[in-house]
């Protein structure tokens, strides 16, 4: 169990690609990204990009132990590191539903000491 923000969290699950994948369900690649994040401090957050997480999906990663998280008119990889950061979370290890884009997350991701490699991004 990790504290964060004066609450106890329980660890979440591994970020996987498969996860994520069931996370994004029937909605199309092309009108959404799924991120998952895991973190040093034990959340494993989700958030998505292009279109921010439906209700179902909150509901279906929640009962997934993930943590939702949201930030409207980013990519999900920026959502979930932007909720880490506000958080207080050491962002470790991610992976996305798409490939991780080069020009803005990949720049963003490699800005903050990371590296990105297809769906995979780590820190």
């Amino acid at each position: 169990m990790a504290n964060v923000e004066g609450k106890v969290a329980a660890r979440g699950p591994p970020a996987t690609l498969e996860l994520a994948m069931k996370i994004q369900g029937s909605t199309p690649l092309s009108r959404q990204t799924i991120a998952l994040l895991e973190t040093l401090q034990g959340p494993t957050l989700v958030g998505g990009g292009t279109a921010d997480l439906s209700a179902a999906q909150v509901q279906l990663a929640r009962s997934h132990g993930l943590t939702p998280t949201v930030l409207p008119n980013f990519h999900a990889e920026q959502t979930v590191i932007n909720a880490a950061g506000e958080m207080g979370l050491t962002p470790t290890r991610g992976v996305a539903t798409n490939n991780v884009c080069a020009g803005r997350c990949g720049a963003m991701i490699n800005g903050i000491g990371g590296w990105f490699k297809g769906k995979a991004f780590g820190f």
